[in-house]
């Protein structure tokens, strides 16, 4: 290869060849050498972020039909709307074994699948990553399956033994179903408290 001192094509050289291909200007005896340009890494520099910031997404757990892992728990909740919660592993929507603990802020529904069922993902912006999972949490979260097994078995048992006849008829059944659900709102009810405490706390 010869460079051309004119127009700096490089000209692969042939027995007996003088002239630049493109130019026509007349090539030197010997070949020149070429260096490449190595061009400077630029690095832009990130933003401050603050301590609010999101740090990056998670696309969290998915469950199909009830089966597969979810976000069980709110808790320590904070100014920027970010809580505890743990994911579990979960059979028939119950959870059955504790994964891990995170600090998350919800982000909105992800993917969701219809081939053979319901199938749904959520996604989260992750704080932080607590490994083992939060115990306190666990143990609310066991203590709140359970007392709503306890709770559906004391009703449906005590009606049927004050009342023989009360699955007979449809007021009777919705009766049950309405006392047996008494306890679901609970939690959502003392998250409401506790997130009403942080912001009152941090308008202060």
């Amino acid at each position: 290869m010869i460079l051309c001192s004119k127009c700096g094509n490089q000209n692969e050289v042939s027995l007996g060849q003088t002239a630049c291909f493109r130019c026509g200007a007349e090539l030197p005896a010997e070949p020149a050498s070429i260096e490449p340009v190595i061009q400077p890494a630029v690095l832009s520099e990130s933003p401050r972020r603050s301590k609010s910031f999101w740090r990056f997404e998670d696309r969290g757990p998915f469950s199909f039909n009830g089966f597969g892992t979810t976000f069980y728990g709110m808790r320590d909740f904070r100014a920027d709307g970010s809580y505890i919660t743990t994911e579990w592993i979960v059979f028939a929507c119950f959870p059955l074994i504790p994964i891990r603990s995170l600090r998350v802020g919800y982000r909105g529904p992800g993917e969701h699948h219809w081939y053979l069922g319901v199938g749904s993902s959520e996604k989260y912006a992750v704080f932080e990553k607590r490994f083992p999972p939060n115990w306190r949490q666990v143990f609310c979260t066991y203590s709140y399956v359970a007392l709503l097994i306890g709770w559906i078995y004391f009703v449906c048992t005590s009606s049927v033994s004050m009342f023989p006849h009360a699955l007979d008829t449809v007021s009777g059944v919705t009766g049950i179903f309405v006392v047996c659900i008494l306890p679901v709102p609970t939690p959502w009810i003392l998250r409401h408290f506790a997130q009403k405490r942080v912001y009152e706390r941090h308008d202060a």
